[in-house]
């Protein structure tokens, strides 16, 4: 049986950007010259293709002490600014340095092919007719498939979109390989372990608000998933919707939950990151890991002497942009030879694969005979069972221009007033406007009628841009103009498999033949092809339906539109489903070499991805089907990776790459600290505008738990006892806006009135907290040290509010919300109780709340009391929480993690300024922690995602 598995993905996008462009591999690194003609190479394992699961598989493979060759087709682009920037999403699939133009078929029969408007057909090299009426010389192609050739793969040019997969995506892997480690339950914990290097974030919603069309499209969105807010309240109502958590696992009925998002994206402080700098940090660290780039494998290499032939390495071309799909393709290359003693592992992608194993005999024999290639392994399903999903949308346009795209003209020019703003404000998140964003806003989340499972099968989202599907130079069509809005259906879990990839000729070079066979000339068995097509259906009806919630909210200020895409005479479902049909597309081809059981002739590969009849060959393609994203792929081929690792006797990797370079700040600055005479609102804010220079704080830096007994909470992490009677007690607070200064200030200042001993840290340098606080980010200020304990009294009205707070975990939000404080302490009276205070957002709050309530606070003490039911962590159940919707989600409490992102950097991604390693330093030598920042950045425990530090597992 065929691997028939879906992995579930959004997408939806909007998010800060910070970092500049990375630098290109250096070449000092351990990385091939490809200068030697003839070169003879040897390693213990080769990966060709450093893409999603090639490039992390190599590095941890480095990592354990191996020698490693990681061949790339194409260079490493670090220093161009179209992978950095998410908003030239559109921009970097057109960038002919790193773009691969590969053509596929919808349809065989080219006739109703050509009913598509972005059919393709060649006129000159690389020269391009869209449509219909091509010139006499034209040759057909057929509908564009962007592909990347560089460093990192296609996760350089993506969508930056990061969904975890549905429980039953594994578990079906697991079914039907009768490999119960790849059952959901054991696969967390590799997503967790893709969390040590891979970061993630989210947008900050005020991107979108300050956009009033845009506002009223998404409140309609939101309204269709029955979640509209007050019209009179619409904004604010949007707002905390947007903070929801697509990826919380506290709900067992997330994967069936319909909703409205924001999705996280893959990212580091704003800038695209992923596997190209996973690679580059593995390299500058002296693993050893040699990439070779500018290098196209031609073909496998096998020792047939045996009765069962041994792969033993490849045959490569060196040479910039070799591949025909390269627009700057032409060279012929400098042939060579890789050795791998140990294992061979192809992760060339959906089409590159089963085309290399073909060449290499590998394949149905049939299709090899045709080509007179040598038969080494007759496995009919090389190059079958191909899934994708399919995606189509609705296009309206308005009469004005949407304001977030105000200046921004997506060619990198001076005169391009978006990227200017991106460049300028790479210390305020908030402020880098549109191209913090790839363009889509959010989306509607959606378990449709003809679904075939009870999961979310449909993703409608929408943004301010004419997406209408892909053709050459699609990205400059797609925001041609600042006035089109698309709800744009990304149909998963879909159920055809017929898709195929044959070879063109023997020319390794040339690219295969590519079709997809879609609906009624694909899998038809059981209606499957009518049933995906009525959910795509059901899809534009409620795209259709959220226009008309748009009319609802029109006090928001929104403009007029006429729809293009179906078009208003568009309206019958046979009507529909024809423009469907005609104009659907996909981009995560899938499943063409598929894992599956022992007696299932088509399968390609066992539970552990090796190839059958070979020896030492595994291959490194997504085993999970249709609308699965890089999600599957890194954690699909983490667990690979610790199961190889554990297979040859190395043990798992323990150590992580520290990823980011480090940026010290030197900082002087004067206490943070009131008398008591100041209490209200007012005199706080006079008190902070005139005495304090705020901090910036490591974006993240939370604290560590006690536990209940003495304060050890690890043997390497231990808290030292203050005396025999009570633990070390030490708060750290963050300030992170003007109204958590102020609320921070105040509640440090009553509790340290209560004689509680406080350390205090950092302060976001956003804008408006600058101009408040009036100082330059440049120069930043800090605190080291103690604060001198003022004898002065509390009023009697909030001490018993403090005092009550600390002994009944019941701060109110009038008098103690902090938007930014984090407060780790024992009671004195009472040592085995803890008390945590701390701010969260909703958005963070949502990945725990279990049970609804108007009461946030309540919302998090029931969430508390469900995630934290085990007998291993009774002794964290004293908790409290602060929430305030203001504050910054990305810095999240993990009730699991025994140090919350002490260590995970500041705002620019350029991690451990001076100032915090001088306070780190400081409880070091009171024996707080006794490894340094290092080590413990370093540990196999230490978890590097906004929702994850550092944990026993």
């Amino acid at each position: 049986m065929k691997l028939l598995i879906s992995i579930h993905l959004i997408i939806v996008v909007l998010l800060h950007v910070t970092l500049t462009p990375t630098p290109p591999l250096v070449t000092g690194a351990p990385t091939a010259t490809n200068a030697s003609t003839n070169a003879s190479l040897e390693y213990e394992y080769i990966v060709v293709g450093s893409g999603a699961g090639g490039g992390p598989l190599a590095c941890r493979l480095a990592m354990a002490g191996h020698s490693t060759l990681l061949i790339e087709s194409g260079n490493d682009q670090g220093g161009n600014v179209n992978i950095s920037v998410p908003g030239y999403q559109a921009v970097v699939t057109q960038d002919p340095k790193l773009r691969w133009d590969v053509f596929a078929n919808h349809y065989q029969d080219q006739t109703r092919a050509k009913r598509d408007p972005k059919y393709t057909y060649q006129v000159g090299p690389y020269q391009y007719h869209v449509g219909p009426d091509p010139p006499s010389n034209a040759t057909e192609l057929g509908i564009l498939y962007p592909r990347a050739g560089t460093l990192g793969g296609c996760v350089t040019h993506n969508a930056l979109i990061w969904i975890t997969p549905h429980a039953s995506d594994w578990d079906g892997i697991a079914q039907i390989t009768g490999d119960d480690s790849w059952a959901a339950t054991n696969m967390n914990q590799y997503l967790d372990k893709v969390y040590e290097w891979l970061p993630t974030e989210s947008t900050d919603p005020t991107i979108l608000l300050n956009d009033t069309t845009l506002t009223q499209h998404l409140v309609g969105g939101a309204a269709v998933m029955g979640i509209g807010p007050d019209p009179l309240n619409a904004v604010t109502g949007l707002a905390n919707t947007l903070l929801n958590d697509p990826n919380s696992r506290l709900d067992p009925a997330r994967d069936s939950t319909q909703g409205f998002f924001q999705i996280p994206l893959i990212m580091k402080g704003g800038n695209r990151t992923a596997v190209r700098d996973f690679i580059v940090s593995t390299v500058a660290q002296g693993y050893p890991l040699t990439v070779r780039q500018n290098c196209h494998v031609t073909q496998i290499n096998f020792n047939t002497s045996g009765s069962t032939p041994i792969a033993t390495g490849v045959n490569f071309l060196d040479g910039e942009y070799l591949y025909s799909a390269s627009p700057l393709s032409g060279g012929t290359g400098t042939p060579g030879t890789a050795i791998a003693t140990q294992e061979l592992i192809i992760a060339a992608g959906s089409f590159n694969t089963p085309q290399l194993l073909k060449l290499s005999g590998i394949g149905a024999s049939e299709e090899l005979n045709n080509f007179n290639i040598s038969v080494i392994s007759n496995l009919p399903g090389v190059g079958t069972n191909m899934q994708d999903r399919y995606e189509i949308p609705l296009n309206v346009k308005h009469g004005n221009d949407f304001q977030i795209l105000e200046g921004c003209t997506f060619d990198g020019k001076a005169h391009d007033i978006c990227l200017q703003k991106w460049q300028d404000n790479i210390d305020i998140l908030a402020g880098r406007g549109a191209y913090a964003t790839n363009g889509l806003a959010a989306t509607m989340a959606v378990n449709s009628d003809f679904a075939s499972t009870s999961n979310i099968d449909l993703f409608i989202f929408g943004g301010p841009v004419d997406f209408t599907g892909y053709f050459p130079q699609w990205g400059d069509a797609a925001v041609a103009d600042h006035q089109h809005f698309s709800w744009y259906t990304l149909k998963a879990h879909t159920r055809n498999r017929a898709g195929t990839v044959e070879l063109r000729s023997t020319n390794p070079l040339d690219t295969p033949i590519i079709n997809f066979n879609y609906f009624d000339t694909g899998t038809t068995a059981g209606g499957a092809d009518q049933l995906d097509l009525d959910a795509m259906i059901q899809a534009i009806n409620m795209s259709r339906q959220a226009l008309e919630e748009y009319s609802v909210y029109s006090l928001l200020g929104g403009d007029s539109f006429v729809e293009e895409n179906p078009g208003p005479s568009v309206t019958s479902p046979d009507d529909i489903g024809q423009y469907i049909k005609d104009r659907a597309w996909g981009h995560h081809a899938s499943c063409t070499c598929p894992i599956g059981a022992d007696d299932d002739i088509n399968a390609v590969l066992d539970s552990e991805f090796r190839v059958r009849g070979v020896e030492n060959l595994r291959l490194g393609v997504r085993v999970t089907g249709v609308f699965a994203n890089n999600v599957a792929d890194l954690v699909g081929w983490k667990r690979f990776s610790d199961e190889l690792l554990e297979e040859i006797g190395a043990g798992k990797v323990s150590q992580e790459p520290e990823g980011w370079p480090t940026m010290e700040y030197i900082n002087t600055g004067p206490e943070f600290y009131p008398g008591a005479a100041v209490q209200t609102d007012t005199d706080i804010l006079n008190w902070v505008h005139n005495n304090v220079i705020t901090l910036w704080h490591p974006a993240g830096t939370c604290a560590m738990l006690l536990e209940d007994q003495g304060g050890v909470v690890d043997p390497e992490l231990k808290a030292a006892l203050e005396n025999s009677s009570r633990a070390i007690l030490e708060f750290i607070v963050l300030f992170a806006a003007p109204s958590s200064l102020i609320n921070g200030i105040l509640l440090a200042r009553d509790l340290e009135l209560l004689q509680h001993d406080l350390l205090r840290i950092g302060s976001d340098a956003s804008s408006e907290k600058q101009t408040f606080a009036g100082f330059d980010r440049n120069a930043l200020g800090e605190v080291l040290g103690g604060v001198e304990l003022r004898p002065v009294a509390l009023s009697d009205e909030r001490r018993e509010g403090v005092e009550d707070g600390l002994a009944t975990h019941e701060f109110t939000v009038e008098t103690s919300v902090v938007q930014a404080c984090v407060i780790i302490s024992t009671s004195p009276e009472t040592p085995s109780s803890q008390t945590i205070l701390a701010n969260e957002s909703y958005g963070a709050l949502s990945r725990f709340v279990y049970e609804s309530s108007s009461d946030p606070v309540k919302s998090f003490i029931i969430a508390a009391a469900y995630h934290l039911e085990t007998a291993a962590k009774q002794h964290l159940k004293n908790i409290h929480v602060i929430i305030d919707e203001k504050f910054n989600k990305s810095v999240c409490l993990d009730l699991e993690s025994y140090l919350f992102k002490m260590l995970a950097g500041d705002a620019r991604g350029e991690t451990y300024r001076k100032g915090f390693r001088n306070i780190f330093e400081r409880l070091k030598a009171n024996s707080v922690f006794t490894r340094s920042i290092f080590e413990i950045e370093n540990s196999d425990l230490f978890k590097l995602s906004p929702f994850k530090a550092l944990t026993e597992d």
